[in-house]
Formats: C-alpha cells, sequence, structure tokens
C-alpha cells in the first residue's frame, strides 16, 4: 500500500523513533475519520491497531496530560515519554 490523499503528515523527527504521525483523512474500512497514527518504516497500514489516538483533539489533550503531570523526561532536546508512549 503507498502513499494516499487524505493522509496529513504533522509531526517527524530526524532520527530514531517514529517517521511521522498522520492525521488520516481518508482511513480505511476499519479506521475513523481524523484518527492519528505513526508512520514507519514497515508499518502495518492495515492493521486495527495502528491509530495512537482517535483523533488530533484527543492526541492534544494526553499530550497535555503527559506534560502536565511531568511524565516525560528531555534527551537531546527530544520530549521522552517516560512509557516510550509515540516511539
Amino acid at each position: 500500500m503507498g502513499w494516499t490523499t487524505g493522509w496529513v503528515p504533522f509531526a517527524t523527527a530526524p532520527e530514531g523513533g517514529y517517521d511521522a504521525l498522520i492525521l488520516d483523512l481518508n482511513p480505511g474500512r476499519h479506521g475513523t475519520y481524523g484518527q492519528v497514527w505513526i508512520l514507519s518504516p514497515g508499518s502495518d497500514l492495515v492493521a486495527d491497531d495502528l491509530p495512537v489516538a482517535p483523533s488530533f483533539t484527543d492526541l492534544s489533550m494526553e499530550l497535555f496530560v503527559r506534560l502536565k503531570s511531568r511524565r516525560f523526561h528531555i534527551e537531546n532536546n527530544w520530549f521522552i515519554f517516560d512509557d516510550d508512549w509515540l516511539s
């Protein structure tokens, strides 16, 4: 499966972790419009467990909670979440 219109990359990391967070405006049969998932080498784009959040709003709220509760550390100028969220 290749790239499709409706996938909107909005965050990337130049090294390690993930390649891009994708806002999905063209989900597959089992997906949800607006879900967010990680595109990385070897991603199984048809896996049901692919989304990291059901929406950009949910992703933003989870990020806010994690930052507010200090569930991260900073390594080489990158936020690293204590439970490897988004890695």
